[in-house]
């Protein structure tokens, strides 16, 4: 079936341009103007801003942005880890979430969640999945344990068998049980070079949870693609990112949202305290990215304490107090995240052959990204999902 958006300023190299765009099934197949098409359901898109879909790198499905959300998973089964991953499918496609990134769960919930979602059984945004972490025995998160780089090659290639189109390595510490620290490094680089490698194999890229400098620097060494949350920096750390072309996802909302909502939700105060301090360190050093122009991509940790699948625009009022701009955000969460999970010919632009996953705001979010919630239709992979 073809679709037809009209009159709409849409975003087209980064920028707004006032343009038609025709969908012709799952794909994008003609942007310009005055497009005429036979036969198409048209939608007038006047006044209105037509946005590419929200790529967000960094979501766990099978947790419910609860203020204990990993409490609540560590005593599910696999079977009820997926009724909570559909219903944050579900949330988060709908509020124009089209592609994401998941990081893992109890089990390999994600899998099974993305053959459901590309088979057309339940509505959700396109999946990349790690199948689970790896991770050491005792640290941080659920995932396959290991210890020694043998033991981390035989549980990647396990997970690559098993599903995974992408490597997620736990290098430190982070926020799950009372007491973590998050800054203590947990695998190191032959461990985590040991699973990457298997990765590249495949075309694989690889995500590291990170949030000390030291642990960084380890990851960095091993050869990751991405480094997840990036707390405690320093010019050293920045400069080594920058030189292997790592890419960067701050994941903002958890500390954020814990360290100014949390105790009145029922955080614990070790928690709530961490957090304020992770939260400060953050807004106090992200510039160094942005001065160095290091690439960043949109990721919030989604379905972590306090964070909500379907709110991102919280993560990305986060952002831009701690210094991006509003453009910067928006490529962030589409050209940059399409190429942080490698799905840059597929989706992340408003271009001719690509994925027709675009979003259509009320409001203008180059003017204010609260607008993201203003939301007048999404459609992903061609699909109106509302």
């Amino acid at each position: 079936m073809k679709t037809l958006v009209k009159n709409g300023k849409v975003w087209v190299d980064r920028e707004l341009q006032e343009l038609d765009i025709l969908l012709d099934g799952k794909c994008i197949v003609k942007i310009g103007k005055d497009i005429a098409a036979d036969g198409a359901e048209v939608i007038d898109a006047a006044g209105k801003y037509v946005m590419p879909g929200v790529i967000d790198c960094h979501v766990h499905l099978s947790m419910d942005g609860s203020p204990t959300p990993m409490a609540h998973l560590s005593k599910q089964r696999e079977a009820e880890a997926i009724l909570v991953g559909v219903r944050s499918c579900k949330e988060l496609v709908e509020n124009g979430v089209t592609t994401i990134r998941e990081c893992g769960g109890i089990g390999l919930e994600s899998v099974i969640l993305q053959k459901e979602v590309n088979a057309g059984n339940i509505v959700g945004p396109r999946i990349i999945t790690c199948g689970k972490a790896i991770k050491i025995p005792g640290g941080h998160f659920f995932g396959a344990e290991v210890t020694g780089a043998q033991e981390a090659k035989y549980a990647a290639r396990t997970l690559i068998k098993e599903g995974a189109q992408y490597i997620k390595l736990m290098a430190t510490g982070g926020l799950g049980k009372q007491g973590e620290k998050p800054g203590v490094c947990e695998l190191d680089v032959e461990e985590m070079k040991a699973a990457i490698d298997e990765g590249k194999k495949h075309g694989m890229g690889a995500a590291a949870h990170c949030h000390s400098k030291e642990g960084m620097m380890n990851a960095v060494e091993a050869g990751v693609t991405t480094l997840e949350h990036c707390t405690f920096i320093d010019e050293e750390i920045v400069d080594k990112i920058y030189e292997n072309n790592v890419i960067v996802v701050p994941t903002f909302a958890p500390y954020v949202q814990m360290a100014s909502i949390g105790r009145e939700n029922g955080v614990s105060a070790y928690m709530c305290e961490m957090s304020t301090n992770i939260t400060e360190a953050k807004y106090r050093t992200f510039h160094l990215f942005l001065e160095k122009g290091i690439k960043i991509a949109f990721g919030r940790d989604a379905g972590a304490p306090l964070v909500r699948h379907g709110d991102y625009v919280l993560e990305m009022l986060a952002m831009e107090k701690a210094g991006m701009s509003k453009k910067d955000i928006i490529v962030s969460a589409t050209e940059n995240a399409a190429e942080a999970v490698q799905v840059s010919n597929i989706t992340g632009s408003i271009t001719e052959g690509k994925s027709a996953d675009i979003i259509i705001l009320n409001g203008d979010p180059t003017a204010d990204l609260s607008n993201y919630k203003s939301i007048y239709a999404v459609y992903a992979q061609g699909v109106r999902v509302r």
